[in-house]
Protein backbone atom coordinates (compact mmCIF):
# COMPACT_ATOMS: atom_id res chain seq x y z
CA UNK A 1 0.00 0.00 0.00
CA UNK A 2 1.55 3.69 -0.46
CA UNK A 3 0.36 7.19 -0.32
CA UNK A 4 -0.53 9.43 -2.56
CA UNK A 5 -1.66 13.09 -0.80
CA UNK A 6 1.37 13.35 1.55
CA UNK A 7 2.89 16.68 1.71
CA UNK A 8 6.59 16.14 2.22
CA UNK A 9 9.47 18.40 2.30
CA UNK A 10 13.11 18.00 2.20
CA UNK A 11 15.41 20.44 4.42
CA UNK A 12 19.47 20.75 4.33
CA UNK A 13 19.74 21.67 7.83
CA UNK A 14 23.41 22.71 7.48
CA UNK A 15 22.46 25.48 4.79
CA UNK A 16 19.20 25.76 5.36
CA UNK A 17 17.65 25.04 1.57
CA UNK A 18 14.36 23.45 1.48
CA UNK A 19 12.34 21.63 -1.24
CA UNK A 20 8.82 20.17 -1.36
CA UNK A 21 8.81 16.77 -3.30
CA UNK A 22 6.66 15.41 -6.29
CA UNK A 23 4.71 12.74 -7.00
CA UNK A 24 5.48 10.77 -9.29
CA UNK A 25 3.03 7.62 -8.85
CA UNK A 26 3.08 4.58 -7.56
CA UNK A 27 4.10 6.20 -3.78
CA UNK A 28 7.22 7.67 -5.13
CA UNK A 29 7.85 11.33 -4.36
CA UNK A 30 11.50 12.72 -5.99
CA UNK A 31 13.38 15.91 -4.83
CA UNK A 32 16.14 17.26 -7.27
CA UNK A 33 18.11 18.32 -3.97
CA UNK A 34 21.79 16.62 -3.50
CA UNK A 35 23.24 15.23 -1.00
CA UNK A 36 26.78 15.87 0.14
CA UNK A 37 28.84 13.82 2.63
CA UNK A 38 28.81 16.04 6.32
CA UNK A 39 25.68 17.68 6.22
CA UNK A 40 22.12 16.95 7.86
CA UNK A 41 19.01 16.47 6.26
CA UNK A 42 15.53 16.64 7.85
CA UNK A 43 12.13 15.39 6.70
CA UNK A 44 8.59 16.51 7.08
CA UNK A 45 6.01 14.45 5.76
CA UNK A 46 2.32 15.75 6.65
CA UNK A 47 -0.53 13.41 6.42
CA UNK A 48 -3.93 14.15 7.11
CA UNK A 49 -2.82 17.03 9.63
CA UNK A 50 -0.49 14.63 11.16
CA UNK A 51 3.36 15.89 10.64
CA UNK A 52 6.19 12.94 11.13
CA UNK A 53 9.87 13.95 10.96
CA UNK A 54 13.08 12.44 11.10
CA UNK A 55 17.02 13.57 10.57
CA UNK A 56 20.44 11.95 8.66
CA UNK A 57 23.41 13.00 8.33
CA UNK A 58 24.68 12.07 4.98
CA UNK A 59 28.46 10.14 5.51
CA UNK A 60 31.33 9.60 2.29
CA UNK A 61 30.70 6.60 0.34
CA UNK A 62 31.84 2.90 1.43
CA UNK A 63 34.80 1.55 -0.39
CA UNK A 64 33.94 -2.48 -1.13
CA UNK A 65 37.64 -4.44 -1.06
CA UNK A 66 35.57 -7.93 -2.26
CA UNK A 67 32.55 -9.35 -3.04
CA UNK A 68 32.55 -12.69 -4.27
CA UNK A 69 30.76 -16.65 -3.96
CA UNK A 70 32.90 -19.04 -1.79
CA UNK A 71 31.90 -22.51 -0.22
CA UNK A 72 32.74 -23.23 3.40
CA UNK A 73 32.34 -26.08 5.33
CA UNK A 74 29.89 -25.90 8.12
CA UNK A 75 29.25 -29.21 9.96
CA UNK A 76 28.42 -32.22 7.45
CA UNK A 77 27.93 -30.19 4.95
CA UNK A 78 29.41 -27.86 2.53
CA UNK A 79 27.53 -24.36 2.86
CA UNK A 80 27.17 -21.40 -0.02
CA UNK A 81 27.97 -17.79 0.99
CA UNK A 82 28.07 -14.60 -0.43
CA UNK A 83 31.19 -13.15 1.19
CA UNK A 84 31.38 -8.63 1.06
CA UNK A 85 34.53 -7.13 2.09
CA UNK A 86 34.05 -3.57 3.43
CA UNK A 87 37.70 -1.38 3.71
CA UNK A 88 36.61 0.51 7.03
CA UNK A 89 37.39 4.54 6.91
CA UNK A 90 39.74 4.88 9.82
CA UNK A 91 39.86 7.42 12.66
CA UNK A 92 35.60 7.37 12.56
CA UNK A 93 32.97 5.42 13.66
CA UNK A 94 31.28 3.68 10.63
CA UNK A 95 28.24 1.90 9.85
CA UNK A 96 26.86 0.39 6.89
CA UNK A 97 24.10 -1.57 5.29
CA UNK A 98 24.24 -4.31 2.68
CA UNK A 99 21.48 -5.65 0.71
CA UNK A 100 21.93 -8.54 -1.86
CA UNK A 101 19.17 -8.34 -4.73
CA UNK A 102 19.10 -11.52 -6.99
CA UNK A 103 17.44 -10.75 -10.22
CA UNK A 104 16.52 -7.66 -9.37
CA UNK A 105 14.52 -8.91 -5.99
CA UNK A 106 16.11 -8.17 -2.60
CA UNK A 107 17.51 -11.57 -1.54
CA UNK A 108 19.47 -10.99 2.03
CA UNK A 109 20.14 -7.96 4.16
CA UNK A 110 22.26 -7.03 6.79
CA UNK A 111 23.56 -4.07 8.88
CA UNK A 112 27.04 -3.83 10.05
CA UNK A 113 29.19 -1.25 12.25
CA UNK A 114 33.22 -1.21 12.58
CA UNK A 115 33.38 -1.65 16.37
CA UNK A 116 34.93 -5.08 15.49
CA UNK A 117 37.73 -4.02 13.43
CA UNK A 118 37.69 0.16 13.33
CA UNK A 119 40.05 1.23 10.25
CA UNK A 120 40.63 -2.37 9.18
CA UNK A 121 38.50 -4.93 6.81
CA UNK A 122 35.01 -5.54 8.09
CA UNK A 123 33.38 -8.71 6.41
CA UNK A 124 29.60 -9.63 5.75
CA UNK A 125 28.88 -13.06 5.20
CA UNK A 126 25.14 -14.04 3.67
CA UNK A 127 23.93 -18.01 4.00
CA UNK A 128 22.58 -18.65 0.70
CA UNK A 129 22.09 -22.76 0.21
CA UNK A 130 23.65 -26.15 0.66
CA UNK A 131 25.89 -27.70 -2.26
CA UNK A 132 23.70 -30.41 -2.14
CA UNK A 133 20.49 -28.68 -2.50
CA UNK A 134 21.85 -26.95 -5.83
CA UNK A 135 23.19 -30.82 -7.02
CA UNK A 136 19.41 -31.91 -6.45
CA UNK A 137 18.06 -28.68 -8.50
CA UNK A 138 15.93 -28.00 -5.46
CA UNK A 139 13.13 -25.99 -6.83
CA UNK A 140 12.82 -23.53 -4.25
CA UNK A 141 13.09 -20.02 -5.16
CA UNK A 142 15.66 -19.67 -2.71
CA UNK A 143 18.44 -21.69 -4.06
CA UNK A 144 20.56 -19.94 -6.68
CA UNK A 145 20.33 -20.78 -10.39
CA UNK A 146 23.16 -20.81 -12.91
CA UNK A 147 23.28 -17.17 -14.62
CA UNK A 148 21.63 -15.46 -11.26
CA UNK A 149 22.25 -11.83 -11.66
CA UNK A 150 23.58 -11.25 -7.75
CA UNK A 151 24.19 -7.45 -7.13
CA UNK A 152 25.26 -6.23 -4.29
CA UNK A 153 24.58 -3.17 -2.62
CA UNK A 154 26.83 -1.46 0.12
CA UNK A 155 25.50 2.10 1.66
CA UNK A 156 27.09 4.28 4.35
CA UNK A 157 24.51 5.35 7.38
CA UNK A 158 24.73 7.48 10.05
CA UNK A 159 24.16 5.71 13.29
CA UNK A 160 20.20 6.53 13.66
CA UNK A 161 19.52 4.84 10.55
CA UNK A 162 21.77 1.77 11.68
CA UNK A 163 19.99 1.48 15.31
CA UNK A 164 16.49 1.40 13.26
CA UNK A 165 17.70 -1.19 10.66
CA UNK A 166 19.35 -3.28 13.32
CA UNK A 167 16.64 -3.18 15.66
CA UNK A 168 14.80 -4.26 12.76
CA UNK A 169 16.45 -7.65 12.40
CA UNK A 170 15.73 -8.66 15.89
CA UNK A 171 12.28 -7.97 16.02
CA UNK A 172 11.08 -11.37 15.56
CA UNK A 173 13.63 -12.68 18.74
CA UNK A 174 12.72 -9.67 20.83
CA UNK A 175 8.92 -9.66 19.77
CA UNK A 176 9.14 -5.80 19.98
CA UNK A 177 8.97 -2.63 17.39
CA UNK A 178 12.29 -1.21 15.84
CA UNK A 179 13.69 1.61 17.24
CA UNK A 180 11.40 4.57 16.46
CA UNK A 181 13.11 7.13 13.52
CA UNK A 182 10.67 9.44 13.27
CA UNK A 183 8.52 11.25 15.54
CA UNK A 184 4.84 10.76 15.43
CA UNK A 185 4.77 6.94 15.58
CA UNK A 186 5.39 6.18 12.17
CA UNK A 187 7.27 3.04 11.14
CA UNK A 188 10.16 2.99 8.72
CA UNK A 189 13.12 5.73 8.35
CA UNK A 190 14.83 8.24 6.76
CA UNK A 191 17.95 8.42 5.56
CA UNK A 192 21.13 10.34 3.75
CA UNK A 193 23.57 7.43 2.63
CA UNK A 194 26.38 7.64 -0.28
CA UNK A 195 26.46 3.71 -1.98
CA UNK A 196 28.42 1.49 -3.85
CA UNK A 197 27.24 -1.40 -6.57
CA UNK A 198 28.59 -4.79 -7.29
CA UNK A 199 27.39 -7.26 -9.57
CA UNK A 200 27.87 -11.37 -10.37
CA UNK A 201 26.65 -13.21 -12.59
CA UNK A 202 26.77 -16.30 -10.25
CA UNK A 203 28.05 -19.68 -12.03
CA UNK A 204 28.54 -22.63 -9.97
CA UNK A 205 32.23 -23.54 -11.62
CA UNK A 206 33.29 -19.65 -10.45
CA UNK A 207 32.35 -20.31 -6.53
CA UNK A 208 35.59 -19.71 -4.26
CA UNK A 209 36.60 -22.84 -1.95
CA UNK A 210 37.26 -21.20 1.45
CA UNK A 211 41.50 -20.97 2.18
Amino acid sequence: NYVEDANITVKNVTYGTEQTLSYRGSGLYTATMKAYAGEVYAIDIELNGQHYTSTSTMTDAPAVASYRFVWKDFFSQRMLFAEAVIDDKPNENNYYFLHLYRNGVGYRWAVKRDDANPGGEIKQLFSCTTEQRIKDEDEDEDVLAEGDVMRLEVRSIDRKSYDYLYSLQTTSASNTNPIENFTGGMFGYFSAYSQVDRKILFRLASVDEEE
